[in-house]
């Protein structure tokens, strides 16, 4: 393929589906074309239209652009780029990510790689050897690296956050933070979650402290007693959420249940506006919040709205 009109004309079906090139896009499949994902992310869906309009005239016996340019023997290469920088290298990797579930072209913590060196622990310590029974059954985990009750500081990016209410009525969060070589827990009881909850944002790159605890037949975790915001001498660049909606589909007459979404997407602001359509009536809402878009944001929903009806795109 020369360039994105060529691979539409080529490719047909679904490659004119526009959620699906947009998750092309990010994740880095038409490097090829030595355009920028920004650049590409601007243009393709005035690209589809114009490629699904030529066809239509095909359809009707008209000669198509691309059948009259394959005549004169020349490449599609017609698109008019913007001329706008690249996404933050930070802000790539995160929507890689998004697509992928794993970074491709690089790692957002790379930067720091000197600094988290001199932090005491690494997702890389939570390796162990297993010992099994004769029924090949795992009867206990020895971990030579670290230990049940061991004070450890360590850094990386927040990637997830689940929030969890306690038999008592407490809240509290389990936040997945990822380094250079893997995810690791972090448990943050009601005390910690009220102190520091403000800095438990998705994409943030932290520092923390706390102490290892391993349980029985449990990956180890690590219990939270201090984090803050990545104090290093580089800087990183928040990412912020590009062109998404949040859409909606419940009953929009249960007043109740509108009033618990909203209590929910006041806890998680951001740019991203909120469309609801009422799954009884058909009609259609603009709620007045706009969210984070984040995965605890997309939990808390799920425990209200059927997870088909829950769409971020």
């Amino acid at each position: 393929f020369t360039d994105l009109t060529n691979f539409l004309y080529r490719m047909g079906g679904q490659a004119s589906n526009k959620r699906f090139l947009e998750s092309m896009i990010w994740g880095g499949a038409f490097g090829c074309f030595g355009v920028s994902r920004s650049q590409l992310h601007a243009v393709y869906e005035s690209v589809v239209e114009m490629v699904s309009a030529d066809k239509k005239n095909q359809a009707e016996g008209q000669m198509t652009l691309f059948d009259t340019m394959i005549q004169k023997d020349n490449t599609i290469n017609k698109i008019e780029y913007p001329n706008i920088p690249e996404y933050h290298n930070s802000q790539k990797l995160k929507l890689e990510k998004d697509v992928l579930g794993v970074y491709i072209s690089g790692h957002p913590l790379e930067p720091f790689r000197d600094e988290l060196e001199n932090f005491t622990f690494n997702s890389s310590m939570l390796v162990g050897e297993e010992v099994r029974n004769e029924a090949g059954e795992i009867e206990e985990i020895f971990y030579e690296n670290v230990k049940d009750g061991q004070n450890i500081t360590a850094g990386g990016i927040i990637t997830n956050i689940k929030k969890i209410t306690t038999k008592a009525g407490k809240d509290m969060a389990i936040i997945t933070i990822e380094d250079l070589f893997g995810p690791f827990e972090v448990m943050a009881f009601n005390k910690a979650y009220e102190q520091f909850k403000n800095v438990f944002i998705e994409n943030n790159i932290v520092n923390l402290k706390g102490r290892i605890s391993i349980r029985e037949n449990e990956r180890p975790s690590i219990i939270l007693e201090e984090i803050s915001e990545w104090n290093a001498s580089k800087e990183t660049p928040k990412f912020e959420t590009i062109d998404k909606k949040l859409f909606l589909k419940f009953n929009l007459q249960d007043k109740t249940l509108v009033e618990r979404v909203q209590k929910i997407l006041r806890r998680y602001s951001g740019k991203i506006p909120v469309k609801a359509r009422c799954s009884t009536t058909g009609g259609a809402v603009l709620f007045p919040e706009r969210v984070d878009g984040s995965n605890a944001l997309m939990n808390e929903l799920m425990g209200l709205i059927d997870e088909d009806s829950i769409i971020l795109l």
